[in-house]
């Protein structure tokens, strides 16, 4: 069950990169897929530490590693490890954006970072 749950998550992923914000149902395609994830990790939680264990395996999988970063920290009890990599993958992601000029997606992700932070501190 879990390796179809990691299976599915990795599409809906791979779904959310070919959206075109000026079709309307290419932006339903992707919020569906998007709201698909979270319900995915949701699911992975329910079913416990052993299958949020495995369903880490997606933070080495790109397109979704970004995606499962935030999924992870925003809905399971992670480790204190596990979740200083999680914020490190945001930070990459922060990293990148403003290297790319998509400075509207950096500060959302700079906003996200200190609101987890916050909310989970790593030490």
């Amino acid at each position: 069950m879990i390796e179809e749950l990691v299976t599915e998550y990795i599409e809906c992923a791979e779904q959310c990169l070919s959206v075109d914000y000026g079709d309307k149902k290419s932006v339903r395609q992707f919020n569906k897929a998007s709201d698909r994830m979270r319900a995915i990790v949701d699911q992975v939680v329910q079913l416990g530490p052993d299958a949020v264990e495995h369903f880490t395996s997606v933070l080495d999988t790109e397109p979704a590693s970004g995606w499962a970063a935030h999924h992870l920290v925003e809905k399971a009890e992670l480790a204190p490890d596990l979740l200083k990599r999680c914020f490190s993958i945001v930070e990459k992601i922060v990293v990148k954006a403003e290297a790319e000029s998509r400075s509207a997606d950096a500060m959302g992700e700079k906003m996200w970072l200190r609101k987890w932070k916050a909310k989970k501190p790593v030490g």
